[in-house]
């Protein structure tokens, strides 16, 4: 289960390829870091100190194919980078 995880790309920023994977991690960060609650409850027990389940960001390929999700100009392939938000797994 992911309860909040953020990407950005150079597709949809591409005015971040002048600093590199940096700016792309900032982005990301950025916005993760605007996420001010978050509950998760797992077989019905809550989850304490969520912040230590939070991922750092990680540069990755991204492949669009036609008529994708983020309806970005297909098809290609780009780098991007998530952070990871809290990955929980039951």
């Amino acid at each position: 289960m992911v309860p909040i995880n953020v990407k950005c790309s150079y597709v949809e920023f591409p005015n971040l390829k002048t600093d590199g994977v940096r700016e792309l991690r900032a982005c990301a960060k950025s916005d993760q870091d605007k996420v001010t609650i978050v509950d998760v409850t797992v077989d019905g027990v809550p989850l304490k100190d969520l912040k230590s389940y939070r991922v750092s960001p990680r540069l990755f390929n991204l492949t669009l194919p036609e008529n994708n999700v983020l309806r970005l100009p297909p098809p290609q392939t780009t780098q991007a980078v998530y952070d990871g938000g809290y990955w929980v797994f039951s």
